[in-house]
């Protein structure tokens, strides 16, 4: 994959050859953020909006590539969180075409103007979380 600016979106993460669905695309080692560290010290700042809800209740900040996926209404990419191991795993949720952007579903309650247009397409995995942007994904 690679990292591309665009007018409209900002930082990008691109498929630079075609992917195969269900193909593992990124593995981010994460940081973990207890809750209590997170209401202590990260909402209400930048890293909230990076920040991956576990069941447990803590968080997980991606690092490398598993923070630039924009969110999409019709996402291409799929995720599972590994709390114990601290790894996020990103994998092609259906064939994605050399040059294609890859996106990830945040969650209903996005914090920014969409400017895409939605097409109401519900990714088929668990119920979104309360107040955090991404969606969890355990696996």
């Amino acid at each position: 994959m690679e990292i591309v600016e665009k007018t409209n979106r900002g930082r990008c993460l691109v498929a630079s050859r075609d992917i195969c669905r269900g193909e593992l695309v990124e593995t981010s080692h994460c940081i973990l953020v207890t809750s209590e560290e997170y209401l202590q010290h990260c909402k209400f700042t930048v890293f909230e909006n990076y920040l991956y809800k576990c069941a447990s209740g803590n968080l997980l900040l991606p690092l490398g590539a598993g923070c630039l996926f924009n969110h999409s209404e019709t996402p291409n990419i799929d995720y599972k969180i590994d709390e114990g191991s601290r790894i996020i795993r990103y994998f092609a949720a259906k064939d994605i075409h050399a040059h294609e952007e890859m996106v990830i579903y945040y969650g209903a309650n996005l914090w920014f103007q969409q400017e895409e247009a939605s097409e109401n397409l519900e990714p088929s995995s668990e119920e979104d979380s309360d107040h955090m942007p991404f969606k969890n994904f355990e696996s």
